[in-house]
């Protein structure tokens, strides 16, 4: 075999391993509905599509510099969204489904048939989409998230850090200063 093809083949398997390293999401049909249970817990809201794309960009920035799965890191960052021996008022986010059963523990003075499930569902589609099509929506690579207070204690732990244009979200997102940028 000559150079030239040796160069094309090795071409083609890069290739099919960014190919494949991209459609985790279909070989993992798992990730959309658990990461559309973060997004949830995060902001607050089944309605929340931007603040997600933002949440599952962070995510899988943070799992890219720590050589971990983007499960991995979702689950170290939220855990306690999938504790299923959760007692407080939000255990239910434990029990969302991909199907979009009721889950348990939702509470007795909301319906789950109709608005809410709905969105549920629709998150789950536009949490795949994301993922299936790499979707970035920050200006900037953020590494994590939070409320005001979140910001504020990161900055003074991370004195350089940088917040992260991410649109229109609930959520700051932010990011260590490297070396040498102003």
């Amino acid at each position: 075999m000559n150079r030239h093809a040796m160069h094309v083949i090795l071409a083609c398997l890069t290739c099919l391993l960014w190919l494949l390293a991209r459609g985790a999401c279909a070989q993992d049909p798992g990730l959309a509905p658990e990461l559309a249970q973060v997004c949830v817990s995060e902001a607050g809201t089944f309605s929340a599509q931007w603040e997600c794309a933002a949440i599952a960009e962070t995510l899988r920035n943070r799992a890219e510099r720590r050589g971990q799965t983007l499960r991995q890191v979702m689950r170290a960052h939220s855990d306690r969204v999938f504790d299923r021996t959760r007692t407080d008022r939000r255990a239910w986010l434990a029990w969302l489904r991909e199907d979009g059963r009721k889950p348990r523990h939702w509470y007795a003075h909301l319906p789950w048939h109709g608005r809410n499930r709905r969105g549920w569902l629709r998150l789950v589609r536009h949490v795949r989409y994301v993922l299936e099509h790499d979707v970035r929506v920050c200006d900037g690579k953020p590494i994590t998230w939070g409320n005001a207070k979140d910001r504020k204690r990161y900055i003074m732990q991370n004195p350089r850090a940088v917040e992260v244009d991410c649109g229109e979200t609930k959520n700051h997102f932010m990011r260590p200063r490297p070396e040498g940028e102003m």
